[in-house]
């Protein structure tokens, strides 16, 4: 009996098992929004003011139900993505296949960048070791600057990969601004506008103005932060590459006019031997 308590226990302090419990008690949740004893406890409770109460319920619900959808999506493309590259087998390609590769191994930048970051979360330190380990690979030499810097522009910035994300990514904005609102719009219309709590107040512009003004800025706060997150996710390669990109620049300026200035010595040096 002690064990079976030990494993009950172990089972609801595991992470997936709270997020079930409160996927389930959102829908509960709903469920009681889109009651009509719900309804009927606002109106009289609270009277005509019991609309506005009712659009901040569904606002408070949208909040958490975003927030857990965020985190599910942040969870399953990072499991995702470390199951890809474990899962990824030793190349056996020849260099002229990988010549002719379009896009920049995710397994790659993982193992050039795999120390972890700042446990202080000094933003300086961690730039101070990305510029170290740079350095350290390309055996600080300007001419392997210049060749990775073309690398990684030639495999982001001109990739058939990125050109279809990009497509891709104006083709689900497209999907959301013309399908998937005005569907959620459809819902709460039928499904809410034509409850009791909102036809007792058509008379009253502005307790009704007030009232979907809350529910459409829950649409818009749920459709905003979770297109934002997909587009975070699909960029997520290409901004640490254009930051790669960016630091290389600064190698290269410095490189570059440090050997100017070498070569000026060399030059002032020469000709005061002449004279």
């Amino acid at each position: 009996m002690s064990n079976f308590n030990v494993k009950l226990r172990t089972i609801f302090k595991n992470n997936y098992f709270k997020f079930i419990k409160w996927i389930v008690i959102l829908i509960l949740l709903f469920k009681v929004l889109e009651s009509q004893i719900y309804i009927d406890v606002l109106i009289e409770v609270f009277g005509e003011f019991g609309a506005i109460i009712y659009s901040l319920s569904f606002f408070t619900l949208s909040l958490i139900f975003t927030a857990l959808l965020l985190v599910s999506f942040g969870w399953l493309f990072k499991k995702t993505d470390l199951l890809l590259d474990k899962t990824t087998s030793p190349y056996n390609s020849t260099l002229y296949t990988w010549l002719g590769e379009d896009a920049v191994s995710s397994k790659f930048l993982r193992n050039m960048f795999g120390d972890g970051a700042s446990s202080e979360y000094d933003d300086t330190e961690n730039l101070k070791e990305i510029t170290n380990i740079i350095k350290t690979k390309l055996e600080d030499n300007l001419l392997y600057f210049k060749i990775f810097r073309t690398f990684l522009y030639s495999r982001t910035k001109k990739s058939l990969f990125n050109k279809i994300n990009v497509y891709l990514i104006t083709l689900l904005a497209t999907f959301i601004t013309t399908l998937f609102i005005p569907k959620i719009k459809e819902y709460i219309t039928n499904k809410v506008g034509s409850q009791e709590i909102f036809k007792i107040i058509d008379e009253l512009t502005r307790y009704q103005i007030h009232s979907y003004l809350i529910l459409y800025t829950s649409i818009a706060f749920t459709v905003y932060f979770l297109t934002y997150q997909v587009l975070f996710t699909f960029t997520e390669r290409n901004r640490r590459i254009n930051f790669l990109i960016s630091i290389l620049d600064i190698l290269i300026e410095e490189k570059e006019n440090n050997n100017n200035i070498f070569a000026q010595g060399s030059t002032s040096h020469l000709e005061d031997n002449n004279r």
